[in-house]
């Protein structure tokens, strides 16, 4: 065998194994450092997405308390107002209970004016009904009546 067929097959064998080699560790070296890019890269994600995730759950806290003291303050609003309310009403009630009773003072001092004899017989008649009602009550505590219950003791 004669060493220059040998020799020039040799080399370029040699010679495209060693590229072949190259090549192979090159792209293992760009597919080592696009890993790591590539993992860069989601750390920076998921460093932007936490980041993110803090500052909307920090405004929905802030949110929820503004929401809670407005809630408070409405509540206490309503409170108060429904407070007033509740008074002008007892207010209204007693002003038409006063006017009521001023009117039936008003027609019975009417009445007595006008009619002096009437009104005299009339207070004669509730006398008797009262003196009624007294003796009613000693009879009936004499059968043994009490006043709470109106059984026989």
């Amino acid at each position: 065998m004669d060493w220059t067929v040998f020799d020039s097959l040799f080399v370029p064998i040699v010679s495209g194994i060693i590229s072949y080699l190259a090549a192979i560790n090159k792209s293992k070296t760009d597919i080592e450092n696009s890993r790591i890019q590539a993992n860069n890269e989601i750390e920076k994600i998921r460093e932007n997405a936490e980041a993110e995730i803090k500052k909307v759950a920090e405004t929905a806290e802030i949110e929820n308390r503004r929401m809670e003291e407005q809630y408070k303050h409405d509540l206490e609003k309503l409170k108060t107002e429904t407070d007033e309310r509740i008074r002008l009403m007892i207010a209204e009630k007693d002003l038409q209970n006063k006017t009521k009773n001023d009117e039936m003072a008003n027609q019975f001092s009417a009445r007595a004016f006008n009619n002096p004899k009437e009104m005299v017989s009339n207070l004669e008649a509730m006398g008797e009904l009262m003196g009624g009602l007294a003796d009613l009550q000693k009879e009936m505590g004499r059968l043994g009546f009490s006043k709470d219950d109106n059984t026989p003791s």
